[in-house]
């Protein structure tokens, strides 16, 4: 049953994912071509600063469902009680200061970003935010039914709520930009059918498990004290990765953000995914972390090899057909091969340090790694601000990437391999030069097919990436399989018959 559950979790996660992703490419190009530019930039802007906004909850959602996990195996309703009053009460909170603290920022928001040509009035903007605003911090009220569900692994009974709605939202949201209407609709048909979702969670809650009383005399605050290390890391994560469009609207100006939003909306949704891919099979080895030291250091190995292999299978053809997909799929859009190589190292880069999460986070080492994100905000920021005046967007893409490499890549390795192998990283860095250098090989190879291929239109672009998906991925197995770096493969495979088996 548990495995059952697993997959149900997973694949309700990831198949909507993907529709979602197709109904947003057509959603993005109606807001550049029917909207403009400057609207598009202000919608992304927005996303942005509620990003920050959201900070507040402090990875309060993710230390519940770690507190859940035993009450609810137990049945211990009491427990549950205490812990899901004490959560109601915190995110309800968060949710009315998260309010009051956007109605503030939303006197602010118009001076924000730079406007070039067509002014948007200071009342269209504070308008659209508060809307905006409101339809993000909803589902807040409902974090701790969700979290109800997805520490009892019910997860996929809610996912199919919130990824129908979702798909219902975006579908509308491209009905509303075809008949004409602006961004405030937009808003408001999102404000409405966030408040029905999370109706309709409410109620499946109290179905699902009526004797959770959220309003028990007896509280645990518990929780509060687990976000202690995790704020730091969510609060430098957030800001390191969320500065960019921000600086970029307010240097450059706002109707230059699109350029950067159409290459991020790809790498964004690869992340997304590939991240659910790598989490189900990092998930399955993470218990054998504890077992034995030098165990652990070879299922490190492994994820790390995985890692880069997904990174080469991915990233080589993705280098290479990026720009002519956003040619057709917006002609508008100003692409450039250096955008394309920093955009592509950024999903890189995400790739490859998750290993180094997984292992960080398993081994309990927030305290030690916390300083990686301040120095990652802080380096960002700071060369953000410096190269985007030469160098414009790529100078900004250039300054998160670096922030990258200095507080977090030549960080991260030595704390793990110290605490957790009792090792120096000097074969990580070493084994990595490898990988790398199989990707620039192979990158060279496939870059001598391109005059060979049609990228003329959505279906050649199509025919001709699988070609150099499918001869880059038969090329690096192969290479990962000659130099016996492969052996991750037989582990998925083992661990995928193991679950099967269960």
């Amino acid at each position: 049953m548990r495995t059952k559950r697993a997959l149900y979790n997973f694949f309700t996660d990831l198949i909507p994912l993907i529709i979602i992703a197709l109904i947003g490419f057509l959603k993005l190009k109606l807001i550049n071509e029917n909207l403009g530019f400057a609207m598009s930039g202000m919608n992304t802007l927005f996303v942005n600063i509620m990003t920050y906004l959201s900070i507040m909850d402090g990875g309060l959602a993710s230390a519940l469902i770690f507190r859940l996990y035993k009450p609810i195996s137990e049945k211990n309703q009491e427990r549950i009680n205490e812990l899901a009053s004490a959560a109601h009460r915190i995110f309800n909170s968060v949710g009315f200061i998260m309010l009051g603290i956007g109605f503030v920022v939303s006197f602010f928001v118009f001076f924000l970003f730079k406007q070039e040509g067509e002014v948007i009035s200071y009342t269209y903007v504070q308008v659209s935010f508060l809307i905006y605003l409101a339809s993000t911090v909803i589902p807040y009220f409902v974090l701790v039914e969700k979290s109800l569900f997805e520490a009892d692994q019910k997860k996929y009974k809610i996912n199919i709520v919130l990824q129908t709605f979702t798909i219902i939202r975006s579908l509308l949201e491209i009905v509303i930009l075809m008949l004409g209407y602006g961004l405030i609709a937009m808003y408001i048909s999102m404000t409405v059918l966030n408040l029905l979702s999370s109706l309709i969670i409410a109620y499946m809650t109290k179905k699902e498990y009526p004797l959770v009383n959220f309003k028990n005399e007896k509280k645990d605050y518990g929780m509060l004290k687990d976000v202690k290390h995790l704020m730091v890391h969510k609060v430098g994560t957030m800001v390191a990765y969320n500065i960019d469009a921000v600086i970029i609207s307010n240097v450059i100006g706002v109707a230059s953000v699109p350029f950067y939003t159409a290459y991020q909306y790809i790498t964004d949704n690869l992340m997304t995914m590939i991240g659910k891919i790598t989490y189900s099979i990092t998930a399955g080895v993470g218990d054998l972390i504890a077992s034995s030291q030098e165990r652990a250091y070879g299922i490190f190995r492994e994820i790390n090899a995985m890692c880069f292999y997904i990174a080469t299978v991915v990233c080589v053809p993705l280098l290479l057909v990026i720009n002519p997909f956003i040619n057709i799929w917006q002609p508008d859009i100003q692409t450039t091969e250096v955008l394309a190589i920093l955009f592509v190292a950024q999903l890189l880069y995400y790739i490859i340090r998750m290993p180094l999460s997984t292992f960080a986070n398993a081994a309990g080492l927030f305290k030690e790694t916390r300083i990686c994100p301040i120095l990652e905000s802080v380096i960002n920021l700071v060369l953000s601000l410096t190269l985007v005046h030469q160098f414009g967007i790529a100078g900004v893409l250039l300054a998160t990437l670096i922030s990258y490499l200095f507080s977090d890549y030549f960080i991260r390795p030595f704390v793990i391999y110290r605490n957790v192998f009792d090792k120096m990283p000097s074969d990580y860095y070493l084994l990595n030069c490898f990988y790398l250098i199989v990707m620039i090989l192979l990158t060279f190879v496939m870059s001598h097919l391109m005059p060979y291929l049609n990228f003329s239109g959505y279906i050649s672009w199509f025919i001709s990436s699988c070609i150099i998906f499918g001869i880059n991925a038969i090329a690096a197995s192969l290479i990962y399989v000659v130099t016996k770096q492969a052996s991750f493969m037989n582990r998925a495979l083992n661990l995928l018959k193991r679950r099967s088996d269960s």
